[in-house]
């Protein structure tokens, strides 16, 4: 099971740039990374990449309009901007 808040909490962090180098040398696009905690973490980008929209959009409709959910949305957004931008770097990504 993905786990799509603690993973846009913890990805929000990169930039484009980051995450494409990241990305670079996978070749199943699952992401390996260390979280703030020093867990190390596998990220599986291809279902991120196809659940974040839905999940972003679930959360904007969700009836909780507290400042930590709309934080939350904001930090999802620039996750998403940021795929957005590696997904033209990286041709199993842009799939």
């Amino acid at each position: 099971a993905i786990d799509l808040i603690s993973e846009v909490k913890e990805l929000q962090k990169f930039n484009s740039q980051e995450l494409s180098k990241l990305l670079k040398d996978t070749e199943n696009l699952s992401l390996s990374h260390v979280t703030a905690n020093g867990l190390s973490v596998q990220v599986d980008m291809d279902k991120l990449v196809r659940l974040l929209p839905l999940h972003l959009t679930a959360v904007l409709l969700s009836p909780q309009k507290d400042e930590s959910s709309l934080r939350y949305l904001l930090s999802g957004l620039r996750l998403l901007y940021s795929l957005c931008e590696v997904a033209s770097r990286h041709s199993k990504l842009e799939q």
